[in-house]
């Protein structure tokens, strides 16, 4: 095979983007997901899925039912190609190599997926992953990269021991000392908000804390109180934790923390300092009491109390911050949010709706009311859809509509909760679940908005910029060859372009739809171009030294999509192939058409794409 190249790697890629990509981005690959969708399934999905855990039979037998209730056919299951790339992504932050679907691919097939996602929890990458996640849900990706790094190494070392979410957030809530020290600091020292006017921080406090505030009942126990800082909230305000002198009573517990100022604003004129310290300080806020504005203009004072209402324990052995946390994590919100938040991030969604995971308000419904075992059977026992005049329909519209009505998100959080709060423990059942397990592509029954609640097919997820870095490094093979601190320094860079382009400041993990433009936009410099075009070194020439041209694009295929080539893709190879042989196709050399057909897979679509 010819590997020389008169063509610049910059110009073919320019040609693709230009004239050529109707011609080779749009039959060469499937850049969209609707032509993935009509093309054939390169191995057929399995006829039934396995149910190890009493936990996943729970979950299979709810999500189950409320498809018969509703009327919705769920999606077929996805082929096991489909599902070692999404499990990959969302286990460990990244897509998976040949080697890994290799492996996959010779288990046993009834035990494949299981064995899969066991292997994924084992991994190493998974501390570093969901450190990474976790340090942009505290932090967000706007505070700057030593603080982030910091956090992400303690929290690391969190995930790698295996402690327990509550043993977690004590340590949050609770941090001292200094930063490069103990990273967890850096949560509450990222959101110590305004500062309190000299003449009054004896009494109130160095600093207002207003955000971390929102923040930690927000991330911690799925309560929205920001706006309650200036009025009771407009729609929760019966609800106690609605009220705001609740929100000035648990901003009370921070009032006696000491902490540096985090410099999040890059200056040129100030050396960055990498260690800061944060302490408790008994001298400051003595009373534990803080004053605040109402709209109205008057000024009134709380002291710290919980958002049940109950006071601070006034002589306690335990300071402030340890009496919050241990009110936190023995709040019935507290697994209730860490559930809710982390279904939402194998599914796009939590079980709230409409809006978002951490908002357990009376305008954000939780879904799937638990079904006792005679409801089931009725529902598995129907031969038609359920219509408005059936008195089973009534029966389930009271549980729906019945607030005190236990939910299967209640049920995830008691058994999470048994199981010590054990993070590993909750994703083996989300993982093994039909629910998770189905595709991508809609059906008839299922094709609209209104059945995305009831998770009868997988929806659609943008890459973080983290798995997309994680992913185009592992695709490309960028690393092979280059010191340790390569991948560091690149990560940097194109995180510094990504974030800046497409991140935003509330850490969400959904920043853009995956498009060749905006890929080029991230990809511009010469990173990814050495990557694709290094004669020894990387998945291209890896690829390259395969025996038949169809062995070079199922090795592309599955370092990049994970998938097989489909018969309609490697037909268009070969027909260029043969163009290139006759001196009718705009690439000169076969290397020059792998290299288009490389950069065109990793800018599809279904790269960018979590599906």
């Amino acid at each position: 095979m010819d590997r020389v190249s008169p063509l610049s790697l910059r110009s073919r890629r320019m040609w693709v983007l230009g004239v050529g990509v109707a011609a080779v981005a749009g039959l060469l690959v499937a850049l969209d997901r609707a032509v993935v969708a009509r093309a054939p399934n390169p191995v057929k999905p399995p006829h039934a899925v396995p149910e190890p855990y009493d936990q996943v039979r729970v979950i299979n037998a709810q999500i189950r039912a409320q498809w018969k209730a509703n009327g919705y056919q769920p999606s077929r299951l996805t082929n096991d190609y489909e599902f070692i790339r999404r499990a990959s992504l969302d286990i460990i932050g990244r897509i998976a190599t040949p080697t890994e679907i290799e492996q996959f691919m010779h288990d046993a097939p009834p035990m494949r997926r299981q064995l899969l996602i066991d292997r994924l929890l084992r991994s190493e990458e998974f501390a570093r992953n969901w450190a990474n996640i976790w340090s942009v849900w505290l932090m967000t990706r706007s505070v700057p990269e030593v603080y982030q790094e910091q956090m992400q190494i303690w929290l690391q070392e969190q995930f790698a021991r295996k402690r327990g979410w509550d043993q977690i957030v004590h340590e949050l809530l609770t941090a001292s000392g200094k930063s490069d020290d103990n990273g967890a600091v850096n949560f509450i020292l990222s959101k110590e908000g305004m500062d309190v006017p000299p003449g009054e921080q004896a009494e109130q406090g160095l600093y207002d804390f207003v955000p971390l505030t929102s923040r930690t009942t927000r991330l911690f126990m799925g309560l929205q109180v920001q706006c309650c800082q200036c009025h009771d909230h407009p729609f929760n305000s019966d609800a106690l934790w609605g009220k705001q002198y609740v929100f000035w009573g648990i901003n009370a517990f921070f009032r006696q923390v000491r902490g540096d100022r985090m410099q999040l604003t890059p200056n040129r004129r100030m050396a960055m300092t990498t260690s800061l310290k944060l302490t408790d300080d008994p001298g400051l806020n003595p009373d534990a009491s803080v004053f605040f504005e109402e709209r109205k203009g008057t000024m009134q004072m709380t002291k710290a109390r919980f958002i049940d209402g109950r006071k601070l324990a006034g002589g306690a052995a335990k300071n402030r911050r340890e009496q919050l946390s241990d009110f936190v994590t023995g709040s019935d919100w507290f697994a209730k949010a860490y559930v809710n938040r982390l279904w939402g991030h194998f599914f796009g969604r939590g079980f709230t709706d409409p809006g978002p995971v951490d908002d357990f308000s009376e305008q954000n419904s939780i879904t799937h009311p638990m079904l006792s075992p005679e409801l089931l059977a009725k529902l598995d026992a129907l031969k038609k859809p359920l219509e408005d005049k059936d008195e089973l329909y009534e029966e389930l519209k009271k549980l729906e509509d019945d607030r005190e009505q236990p939910r299967l998100l209640d049920h995830l959080a008691q058994e999470f909760k048994r199981y010590k709060y054990d993070t590993r423990t909750l994703i083996r059942w989300i993982c093994n679940s039909e629910a998770y397990q189905l595709a991508s592509i809609a059906n008839k029954s299922n094709g609209n908005d209104k059945a995305d609640p009831f998770f009868s097919r997988m929806g659609l997820k943008s890459m973080s910029p983290e798995e997309l870095f994680e992913s185009l490094y592992v695709a490309t093979g960028a690393g092979e060859g280059k010191p340790a601190a390569f991948k560091k320094q690149l990560r940097d860079r194109w995180m510094n372009n990504l974030v800046v382009n497409f991140g935003d400041d509330e850490g969400n993990e959904v920043t853009f739809n995956g498009t060749v433009v905006q890929a080029l936009m991230l990809m511009n410099g010469n990173d990814l171009n050495d990557a694709i075009s290094a004669k020894t070194t990387g998945t291209l020439a890896h690829a390259l030294g395969k025996r038949s041209w169809q062995s070079v694009a199922h090795y592309l295929y599955l370092a990049t999509l994970n998938r097989p080539p489909t018969a309609r893709e490697l037909r268009v190879i070969s027909d260029e192939i043969a163009n290139i042989r006759r001196g009718r196709s705009r690439n000169a050399t076969a290397l020059a058409l792998w290299q288009d057909v490389f950069w065109a897979l990793l800018n599809s679509n279904e790269f960018m794409l979590n599906h």
